[in-house]
C-alpha cells in the first residue's frame, strides 16, 4: 500500500525512527550511530578529537563512547556499560532493546599499544565471539578500533608498513570469515574512527 511505503522510505531516512524489532533493526540503528560519531569526528567543524591522544586511556574512550551512543538524537535503545572490563569478562558497550542485544568491543591502536594485526584478530574470535556473543546471548558484535595516532601495520600475508585503513579492511575480512565459521553468529563488524587531529 502507499502508506506502507511511506512508512518504509521514512525509516530509510530516519534509522532510529521507530522502535527496533528485531535484533537486526537493532544492530542497524548501533551502526546508523557510529557512523553519525565518526563523521562528526572526522569532518565536523566542532570535532572532539582535539581531546584524543595517544596516552588517553582505554576506559576514557569507552565511557567516551558510550556517552555518545546515549546521546543518540531519538534513542531507540538503552545503553550498559560494564565497570570493571579489564579482566576480559565483560564487553566494553551493550545496547539493549526490548530482548535484543548488540556487543561493542573498543580498541585504541597507537603505537604506545600492544595491538597488531594478529592480537586484534584474536581479539574478535576470542572476545567478541568466543566471550561476549555467547554470554550476552547476541549474534551481533561490533569491534571499534579507534586511532590515535599514525602507526603504521604489519598485514599478514600481505604488505609491512600498511596506515589504519589497510588495517581495518584486513580485520573486517577477517571478521568475515570468523562470523561464517561460528554458529550462531550473525554479524560481525569492524569499525574504525580516526580521531587524529589532521594537520
Amino acid at each position: 500500500t502507499a502508506d506502507h511505503t511511506t512508512e518504509a522510505l521514512k525509516a530509510i531516512g530516519s534509522p532510529f525512527r521507530s522502535e527496533p524489532r528485531t535484533e537486526a533493526q537493532l544492530y542497524e540503528q548501533v551502526m546508523a550511530r557510529l557512523e553519525e560519531v565518526r563523521k562528526s569526528l572526522e569532518e565536523g567543524p566542532f570535532s572532539e578529537r582535539v581531546l584524543f591522544t595517544a596516552q588517553t586511556p582505554e576506559k576514557h574512550l569507552q565511557l567516551w563512547l558510550a556517552a555518545k551512543f546515549r546521546e543518540t538524537q531519538n534513542v531507540r535503545f538503552t545503553v550498559h556499560r560494564e565497570e570493571e572490563v579489564d579482566d576480559d569478562k565483560k564487553t566494553d558497550i551493550q545496547l539493549s532493546a526490548s530482548t535484543f542485544n548488540v556487543c561493542v568491543e573498543i580498541k585504541p591502536v597507537n603505537a604506545g599499544r600492544a595491538y597488531s594485526a594478529r592480537s586484534l584478530t584474536d581479539t574478535l574470535r576470542t572476545q567478541l565471539v568466543g566471550q561476549y556473543l555467547k554470554g550476552y546471548n547476541s549474534s551481533r558484535g561490533i569491534l571499534v578500533l579507534m586511532q590515535l595516532d599514525d602507526k603504521v601495520w604489519d598485514i599478514p600475508a600481505g604488505a609491512r608498513g600498511q596506515p589504519f585503513p589497510a588495517l581495518v579492511s584486513y580485520l573486517a575480512a577477517q571478521a568475515e570469515s570468523i562470523k561464517c565459521s561460528s554458529s550462531g553468529v550473525n554479524e560481525l563488524s569492524v569499525f574504525g574512527i580516526r580521531c587524529v587531529v589532521q594537520e
